[in-house]
C-alpha cells in the first residue's frame, strides 16, 4: 500500500431467503461508522447493502472487477441485522476465483465464532476481526502492516492472531459516512421516533449488565462500558441536521444513561444547540428517577425503549436482567406525567416458559400500558447449558422484509406455530383495546403522524405474513 491510497469495500451480505428486498428497521450504523473511519484515514471507500440494494452474487462481482479494491470486508453482523456467515463465504468463494489477489474477510465478528475463525483456518476467508474494528480499519487503511486489535490473519498458511479492544478509542470514531448509502431504504420503526429525517448514533459502547439473553456482548469487544465524550456527540448531531436534515436522533446505545453525570452533561450540551433536536434512545427502567427524567425532556428526549422481557417474575429473574416490575411500573408513570413516550419490549418464549406465564405478561403489558409495546420470539444468539435443557433451537433465523435476528428459540412444552400465535394474540390483546386505540388516535396531529402509524402497522405485519 506505501503512500497509494487504499481502496476497499464494505459490503453487508444478502440473507433473504423468503422474500423480496430487504427493508430494515434499523440503519446500518457499524457499516456507516466504519466507512467514516476509513474515509477520515484517507481512504476510497465503497458501500454495498445487497439486501436492500437487491444486488446478487453477479452484480458484486462486476463492481468489484470495475473498484479494484485492496481489500473486502463483509460485515454480516451489522446492528439487529445478524446473519449466518455462510452467505458470506458463499459470496468470497465465488469473487476470488476472478479477484485472487483481494483480501476477503469479515469485519465486527462476535468474540468467540469459532466459525469465523475456521473459515480463516481453512482458506475460506483472508482475514476476520473480532469485537469493534474501528482500529483495525484504521491502521490498514494507513499502514503498510495488516495489524490491529481484533485481527484474525492467515498469512502463507500460519494464523496471526491479535487480541482485541478492551476500550473503543473515540479518537478514531468519526460521523458515520452514511452519504454512501440510500439513507430511502430504510425504515425505522415508527413507535421509535417523532419527526423524520431520522438517524442513528452512539453515545457510549458496550454494557455493564448481564442480561443472558442480549448478544450485545458478543460484538463489542470493550469489557468496561465506554462513554464518548459530550463534545464528539454534540459535533456529530451538528453534522447530521446540516448535511442530512436530521430532526431526531436516535441513540443505539445498548444501555443509555449509565453514567448519570454524563447524561446531565449531555443534556445541559442538547439544552444549548442552535436547531433543537428530538431524540430517543434504549436504556433500563432501574437507571432514573423523576429529576433526571425531566432533564432528558427538557433536552429533547420523546421517547425510552425499554425491555421488561416478561410479567413473570420467575422466568424474568432467570434472565439475570436484574430489574423488579415494580421499577418498572414507576418508570412508565414518571414519563407519562413528563410527556416522554415508553416503549416496552417483551420476550415471548424464554426458558420457563409456560402458557399461564405468557397470559401473565401479556396482562401485565395491558396494565403497564405503555405509549407502545413490542413482542418477540425468544432468539438464541449463543451457548446456554440451562437454554439447551429448557428448549431447542429451531435452526433456522427470523427472517422478513424488515430484520434478521438470531436463531429462533423454542422452550419446552411449545412449538414454533404456537410461539407464533402467542406472538399474533400479545399484539392483538394490546393493540386492539378500545383505550389503546383512542390514546393513539389522539396523537395524530398531521397527516405525517398518519403515515408513520400505517408504517407501524405495516411493519408489524410483516412479522408474520411469511409465518
Amino acid at each position: 500500500m506505501g503512500s497509494e491510497q487504499t481502496t476497499l469495500v464494505l459490503i453487508i451480505p444478502p440473507h433473504l431467503q423468503k422474500r423480496g428486498r430487504l427493508i430494515p428497521s434499523h440503519h446500518p450504523i457499524i457499516t456507516a461508522t466504519l466507512a467514516g473511519v476509513a474515509k477520515q484515514a484517507g481512504a476510497r471507500v465503497f458501500v454495498m447493502d445487497m439486501g436492500v440494494s437487491g444486488l446478487n452474487t453477479e452484480d458484486v462481482l462486476e463492481h468489484l472487477q470495475f473498484i479494484k479494491p485492496d481489500w473486502v470486508g463483509l460485515i454480516p453482523f451489522e446492528y439487529r441485522r445478524e446473519m449466518p456467515i455462510q452467505p458470506s463465504l458463499d459470496l468470497v468463494e465465488i469473487c476470488r476465483i476472478t479477484l485472487p489477489t483481494v483480501r476477503f474477510g469479515l469485519l465486527n465478528c462476535p468474540l468467540h465464532s469459532e466459525e469465523s475463525k475456521e473459515a480463516v483456518r481453512n482458506g475460506d476467508l483472508d482475514f476476520a476481526v473480532f469485537g469493534d474494528s474501528e482500529a483495525f480499519v484504521y491502521q490498514v487503511c494507513t499502514s503498510q502492516q495488516w495489524t490491529g486489535a481484533g485481527l484474525y490473519l492467515s498469512v502463507d498458511g500460519h494464523v496471526q492472531e491479535y487480541p482485541p479492544i478492551q476500550q473503543v478509542d473515540w479518537n478514531l470514531v468519526k460521523v458515520p459516512a452514511w452519504e454512501l448509502f440510500n439513507l430511502s431504504r430504510y425504515v425505522p420503526s415508527a413507535h421509535r421516533y417523532r419527526k423524520a429525517p431520522v438517524l442513528p448514533m452512539f453515545a457510549s459502547r458496550s454494557c455493564p449488565f448481564g442480561c443472558d439473553f442480549c448478544p450485545h456482548m458478543l460484538y463489542h469487544s470493550s469489557d468496561t462500558h465506554s462513554l464518548r465524550p459530550v463534545e464528539d456527540i454534540v459535533n456529530e448531531i451538528q453534522t447530521l441536521q446540516r448535511k442530512f436534515g436530521v430532526r431526531s436522533i436516535e441513540f443505539y446505545d445498548p444501555t443509555f444513561g449509565v453514567r448519570r453525570d454524563h447524561v446531565l452533561a449531555l443534556c445541559e450540551a442538547l439544552k444549548k444547540l442552535e436547531t433543537p433536536i428530538e431524540w430517543t434512545c434504549f436504556s433500563r427502567t432501574d437507571l432514573w428517577d423523576q429529576a433526571l427524567l425531566e432533564q432528558l425532556h427538557q433536552a429533547g428526549c420523546r421517547s425510552i425503549l425499554f425491555g421488561v422481557e416478561s410479567g413473570n417474575p420467575e422466568v424474568l429473574a432467570r434472565t439475570q436482567k436484574g430489574i423488579q416490575l415494580s421499577q418498572t411500573e414507576q418508570f412508565v408513570s414518571w414519563c407519562r406525567e413528563i410527556g416522554i413516550d415508553t416503549v416496552a419490549s417483551f420476550i415471548v418464549g424464554l426458558p420457563l416458559e409456560t402458557p399461564e406465564r405468557i397470559v401473565e405478561t401479556i396482562e401485565f403489558a395491558k396494565r403497564l400500558n405503555p405509549t407502545y409495546a413490542q413482542f418477540h420470539q425468544a432468539r438464541a444468539f449463543f451457548e446456554h447449558e440451562d437454554w439447551q435443557s429448557l428448549g431447542t433451537v429451531s435452526g433456522s433465523w427470523e427472517e422478513t422484509s424488515a430484520s434478521l435476528n438470531g436463531l429462533a428459540y423454542v422452550p419446552n412444552g411449545f412449538t414454533q406455530t404456537e410461539i407464533v400465535q402467542w406472538l399474533l394474540k400479545a399484539y392483538w390483546q394490546f393493540y386492539g383495546r378500545p383505550q389503546k386505540v383512542g390514546e393513539l388516535a389522539s396523537t395524530i396531529r398531521a397527516w405525517s403522524d398518519i403515515k408513520r402509524l400505517g408504517k407501524g402497522v405495516k411493519q408489524i405485519s410483516s412479522h408474520f405474513v411469511v409465518l
